[in-house]
């Protein structure tokens, strides 16, 4: 069974507070791979205005247009049709998980060609809890990259290998991607899930099930925590996998468990330029559009968060 652990949440009394914490946020931050805070309240506003402070946010399809999904409002409802392909509107157990594994493509924005990846970080506002379950687990990717890399460098091999797996979800697919990519910065970035909506060829699947079995499923790298009305979760989302336990929905739905979240772009990936002329918007390019970049109006602080983790084989670190 996983640690549950309960953390005193860093005080936010204002937008103010978010620059006078942001050494405690970092610190948090690069020690465990996310970070708890409270609000000075539970609203959307409050939501924006500390997603402002780490950076440009991403859109979604199911979100409002600052990014922020759970407000119920959604720039666009087309996901409506295919409920099955999205595990967060349930109320059933959703399996650790990096967010926005599917993403890998290109969004066209005033004339510029922008990577669609997956967010650096991800953060979870906590508006009513659940009267039973719903609990958050965050598993460490850092804890398992190091433990795997020094017990069973073999396995870790063939997880750092290009196509050794493939995501895909509605109409979104990331083809031939490996679970731990080393970044232009030397930093590592964790993208996974494990269910349906993973492939993998022959090659990899013995060490993606070990893998599974071994790290994600082992307690030593979990936590479990229940967030209270106005927690805001800061998870690194290239770091630290995140998930959710069952939880029994109230027969009213404004008494049931309900949580917002907000993505935070990946400002490492850079703008892709054409080899020749000028760029085009394509119809590849249109299935993206729900998951670009969305600039915030709230003026705050922009604190720099570097996201992943580093690994020194011969330290151990």
């Amino acid at each position: 069974m996983e640690l549950s652990k309960h953390i005193e949440p860093l005080p936010l009394r204002s937008p103010e507070d978010l620059a006078m914490q942001a050494a405690g946020i970092a610190a948090s931050i690069e020690k465990d791979g996310y970070c708890l805070l409270q609000g000075w309240d539970d609203s959307v506003e409050c939501l924006e205005m500390i997603g402002a402070h780490f950076g440009k946010a991403q859109g979604h399809i199911r979100a409002n247009h600052m990014g922020i999904t759970g407000t119920g409002d959604c720039t666009d409802d087309s996901w409506k049709k295919f409920p099955a392909e999205y595990q967060g509107v349930t109320s059933g157990i959703f399996p650790p998980h990096t967010d926005g594994t599917f993403l890998s493509g290109i969004y066209y924005q005033d004339g510029k060609a922008v990577p669609i990846c997956p967010p650096k970080l991800m953060m979870l506002q906590c508006v009513r809890t659940a009267g039973t379950g719903g609990e958050n687990i965050i598993i460490d990717g850092k804890a398992i990259f190091r433990d795997l890399s020094r017990d069973h460098p073999k396995v870790a091999k063939i997880l750092c290998t290009m196509g050794c797996v493939t995501f895909s979800r509605d109409n979104m697919m990331s083809a031939e991607q490996c679970i731990f990519e080393k970044r232009p910065d030397g930093h590592y970035r964790m993208r996974y899930r494990f269910d349906e909506k993973m492939l993998a060829p022959a090659w990899s699947i013995d060490a993606i099930h070990f893998f599974n079995e071994n790290y994600i499923m082992n307690p030593k790298y979990r936590v479990t925590l229940c967030l209270k009305k106005g927690n805001v979760m800061v998870i690194d989302n290239l770091r630290a996998l995140h998930g959710r336990l069952a939880f029994t929905p109230d027969k009213d739905p404004k008494k049931s468990r309900k949580l917002r979240r907000l993505w935070i772009l990946d400002d490492m990936v850079e703008e892709l330029r054409p080899i020749q002329g000028v760029i085009r918007e394509q119809r590849s390019m249109e299935a993206f559009k729900s998951y670009g970049p969305i600039e915030n109006p709230h003026k705050v602080s922009v604190a720099k968060y570097n996201c992943g983790f580093r690994y020194y084989l011969n330290e151990g670190k």
